[in-house]
């Protein structure tokens, strides 16, 4: 890469200490404004890539990561073994309204269910693009760069935008030679150990109180502040970002640039013939070239270039456990109103039978969500009313908080005792076990 583009980012990206650096943009459309003119210099830097007879290899190729908040102790981990849930509909909801909770009373008196995933995902050399601003893979605190070779013996899949590893038996550390990406708020939560180890590699800050905007602004739909300020970090380090359009396949782009015109078209031909390579050699999977079995299960062609996640067996898997999830959940909230309240076993027959029904149209494999649940009434209105009415809404409100309670309270007991366990082998001394309970 040329320094003229290295030096261009440099200019907003401002050292604050060994290894740490903080991006010193103003405001969203400063910020906007600098991404304009990188993204131009970027398509003429790949063409002159292109021009000078320069060829890509697997070490230009990096994983970028997204995540919400970085794990203690540095590592990729899946969802069940993080104590990941979502918050799933309680079947009382539309009767909440007739008592007249809020939207937010309403949201909190969802119910707590676990989610399972066991592959975490990775796009390579940009993160994904937002299509719409609601898209969470560019509304996130945190974004981890690292060589593609650093886990290469634990990929199952390549492709520029759904690479993914296999956590579900052990979890994978992040390397050293990892670059973090940070929003400062995030790190700020960080334990003073933790933000000792990234630091020992390379950090960028930002504020991401700057760059909040009306999110229906048409720039921020295409421009993310994550996504530029991402876009700037890696070209600091010497490399060249690629953009995708959301998740689906990568973006070729073109621009007017000092009165010359520039296409990153033949770029971006190498960079995928480079990603069909890797896939071959791992996997003898082409990234061209799909089987028709995948071909038919998809609902669209993401013009048939590489294998999703969505075309695999762990799509399958997770799809079925988080399925009997949210029907296991239900049963046992179902229950705790029965014991706890009095719910009659008619009652709760029937808001259970309704309830798979519910779940079986929304969220088993080819539906997900928002299909028919307006048509799907999960709960016998009046008798409802009656059994609030007779429990008192407080009551109920009250027991409703206490189940949530309890199931968060469970994953994250689960969670780290597998954190726990990572650590500790299992022939631990009577001293490390004592450690054990204590970290517990």
């Amino acid at each position: 890469m040329s320094k003229m583009l290295k030096d261009y980012v440099g200019n907003y990206i401002d050292e604050i200490d060994r290894n740490v650096y903080e991006i010193n943009c103003n405001d969203f459309f400063t910020l906007s404004k600098i991404n304009n003119s990188l993204r131009k210099m970027i398509v003429k830097e790949k063409q002159d890539f292109i021009d000078s007879g320069y060829k890509l290899s697997e070490d230009d190729l990096f994983l970028v990561r997204t995540m919400d908040e970085l794990p203690d102790d540095l590592v990729y981990r899946s969802f069940a073994n993080s104590g990941k849930f979502t918050m799933m509909k309680n079947p009382f909801e539309r009767i909440m309204e007739d008592y007249n909770l809020s939207e937010q009373e309403i949201e909190d008196n969802k119910l707590v269910c676990p989610i399972f995933r066991d592959t975490v995902h990775f796009s390579i050399n940009g993160i994904v693009s937002n299509l719409w601003y609601t898209d969470n893979f560019t509304d996130r605190g945190v974004v981890v760069i690292e060589p593609l070779k650093n886990h290469s013996d634990k990929l199952i899949n390549v492709n520029p935008v759904d690479s993914f590893i296999d956590v579900g038996e052990s979890d994978e550390p992040i390397k050293d030679n990892a670059v973090f990406i940070m929003d400062k708020n995030v790190y700020n939560n960080l334990s003073q150990e933790v933000k000792k180890k990234i630091r020992e590699n390379k950090l960028y800050l930002f504020d991401s109180k700057k760059y909040s905007i009306n999110d229906n602004s048409d720039e921020y739909m295409f421009n993310s502040p994550l996504e530029m300020i991402t876009d700037m970090v890696i070209c600091h380090n010497g490399n060249l970002p690629q953009h995708s359009i959301s998740q689906s396949y990568l973006r070729s782009e073109s621009c007017s640039y000092e009165g010359e015109h520039y296409s990153d078209k033949e770029y971006l031909k190498m960079f995928t013939d480079l990603i069909d390579k890797v896939s071959m050699n791992m996997f003898g999977i082409s990234y061209y070239k799909l089987n028709e079995e995948i071909k038919s299960k998809r609902e669209t062609d993401k013009d048939n270039y590489g294998v999703f996640h969505s075309d695999t067996d762990y799509f399958d898997k997770e799809i079925s456990i988080n399925y009997n999830n949210r029907l296991s959940t239900i049963k046992k909230y179902l229950q705790v109103l029965h014991d706890k309240l009095g719910l009659s076993d008619e009652m709760f027959e029937y808001i259970y039978k309704r309830y798979c029904r519910y779940v079986e149209l929304n969220f088993s494999k080819g539906a997900y969500g928002g299909r028919g649940t307006h048509r799907l009434s999960l709960i016998n209105r009046d008798d409802a009313c009656d059994f609030i009415d007779k429990v008192s809404l407080d009551i109920f409100l009250m027991v409703t908080k206490e189940f949530n309670s309890y199931e968060k309270d469970l994953l994250d007991k689960q969670a780290r005792k597998h954190q726990v366990s990572s650590i500790f082998n299992d022939d631990d001394s009577k001293e490390d076990e004592h450690l054990k309970k204590s970290v517990l």
